[in-house]
């Protein structure tokens, strides 16, 4: 079989679409969330703990409590968000409770749950899985696996839990739908020689009506702190680097996946540590990309040449700053 060229792309819409030149996943039905039962306590419930009560929460715990057996603990330092969250899901309770200055208490919170779901700050999570390490309890993220987390491995293999991350759309599913195009391929008797693979959660056409043509479904500050992140991919054998700081949006290309669909792309962060876990080190080409609609990235640079993108403290914006300077803001 002659080397292959694997495209891969991702759309999840605000509605459901059939497109056949577009890899689509219908993901409103999903199979129930089971835990197995030897994890269950003896009552029968499975209990699970989640941290943070922000855009991605929601979703969780409406998926959990699908089913009646599941109990969950909502974990939040904002009282309001999370109490209206478990006044609207069956067996959910919130707890009030900032993770960082209470630590003692999220602990006891660990040790009580058969299931950590971290969706508080990547930087949180390193502090919560030490936590599920020491009381042996499984622990989920979506977020990308850091050097601080992969520290953590032997430890946790010694307790004998796992502590699974990239478990969202990106990175997540677009992990899967590699993976099952790669495993094709080389059960033909190919190989990989080059892999492109866009993703991005996308609202539907008509709602996408604002300036970005995006709607946040996770923390607004990370999607837009990360227009300043730089990115690396391989091309034609060759690393290319786009440094930090705002350059990354100047690589941005259209996409024509779809007629129906008047998309761009840019670069998603290091693509190049993928080679050796998607067992393609074959691959002279290697590129995960973020996909949003057409227009998004020429925005986000006015917001960026504004300064309203800006990882700096302002003096207009401090505290102590007077009231004529944030009125004329």
């Amino acid at each position: 079989m002659a080397p292959s060229r694997a495209v891969a792309s991702v759309l999840l819409l605000g509605r459901r679409f059939t497109a056949p030149s577009v890899l689509l996943r219908n993901l409103q039905t999903p199979a129930p969330f089971r835990i197995p039962n030897r994890l269950m306590s003896s009552t029968g419930q499975q209990r699970v703990l989640v941290l943070g009560s922000g855009y991605v929460s929601e979703p969780v715990v409406e998926y959990l409590t699908r089913e009646n057996d599941t109990h969950i603990t909502l974990v939040s330092a904002v009282k309001s968000e999370a109490e209206t969250l478990a006044d609207k899901y069956q067996n959910t309770q919130a707890v009030i409770l900032d993770v960082q200055q209470q630590q003692k208490d999220l602990e006891q919170l660990v040790k009580d749950n058969h299931l950590v779901i971290s969706l508080l700050p990547y930087t949180l999570h390193p502090l919560v899985a030490e936590m599920c390490i020491r009381q042996k309890t499984n622990m989920v993220t979506a977020s990308y696996k850091t050097p601080a987390m992969a520290q953590l491995h032997n430890s946790a293999v010694e307790a004998g839990i796992t502590v699974m991350n990239e478990v969202g759309l990106d990175p997540g599913i677009d992990h899967f739908l590699a993976m099952e195009c790669f495993d094709r391929v080389k059960a033909e008797g190919g190989k990989i020689t080059s892999f492109v693979s866009w993703a991005g959660g996308l609202p539907a056409p008509e709602c996408a009506n604002n300036p970005l043509g995006y709607k946040f479904s996770w923390s607004p500050r990370g999607v837009l702190l990360n227009t300043l992140s730089q990115a690396k991919y391989l091309q034609d054998g060759q690393v290319v680097s786009i440094p930090a700081g705002g350059s990354l949006l100047e690589s941005t290309r259209s996409m024509d996946l779809h007629p129906g669909f008047d998309l761009e792309g840019f670069p998603n962060r290091d693509s190049t540590i993928y080679s050796e876990p998607y067992g393609i080190q074959t691959a002279q080409t290697l590129l995960r990309g973020t996909l949003r609609y057409k227009g998004y990235s020429s925005a986000c640079i006015g917001l960026q040449k504004v300064g309203l993108i800006n990882t700096g403290n302002h003096p207009f914006l401090a505290p102590q700053a007077p009231h004529s300077h944030v009125f004329y803001m």
